[in-house]
């Protein structure tokens, strides 16, 4: 209950920044999670990237990671195109496979057109899961969802280009040869 509580206090700031959803920036406006190959549990840090080709006053993104015992556990916008924004909210859910988050421009200028890091999340995979794909995608969490909102409080859906960890398992050595 104390999730849906947290996740629909974050949704309702964000609606009240971007007032109505409508319009539409251009089709190259994008969020890319970054592809990923680890050969063995532990801590992977996923990198998202964005594009935008207009001023915007925020940011939503809703994420899941689909597998079973892959947890979320921070993002971090440090090094990113955000990191100047005071006002970055994060809310993983209880229990860690999804979460969301954004950035906000408060009395900050607005994060103006270009492409680069948004933020890096960062997960633990188990060894149980090695040789599995592990999907990282957007999802709803009503009233949650993946928004960019120009400085017109203006909201649209960007392109979304799901992420992969490549969870791949190492041959074993042959110590007779």
């Amino acid at each position: 209950m104390r999730l849906v509580t947290l996740l629909v206090s974050f949704a309702a700031v964000l609606l009240f920044v971007s007032g109505a959803i409508a319009g539409s920036g251009s089709k190259a406006d994008s969020l890319i999670v970054e592809n990923v190959t680890v050969t063995k549990g532990g801590t992977v840090a996923v990198k998202i990237d964005f594009v935008n080709t207009i001023d915007l006053g925020a940011v939503t993104v809703p994420l899941r990671v689909k597998s079973k015992g892959t947890t979320i556990d921070s993002v971090s916008f440090s090094g990113g195109r955000l990191e100047y924004l005071r006002a970055k909210p994060v809310t993983i859910a209880e229990d860690k496979d999804m979460v969301v988050f954004g950035a906000i421009c408060m009395t900050e200028a607005y994060i103006g057109p270009g492409r680069g890091h948004l933020a890096t999340v960062y997960l633990t995979v188990p060894d149980a899961v090695m040789g599995t794909p592990i999907t990282i995608d957007t999802v709803t969490v009503h009233p949650a969802t993946l928004l960019f909102t120009k400085s017109n409080s203006l909201s649209y859906v960007p392109h979304f280009v799901p992420g992969l960890i490549g969870a791949a398992t190492l041959p074993e050595s042959d110590s007779t040869k």
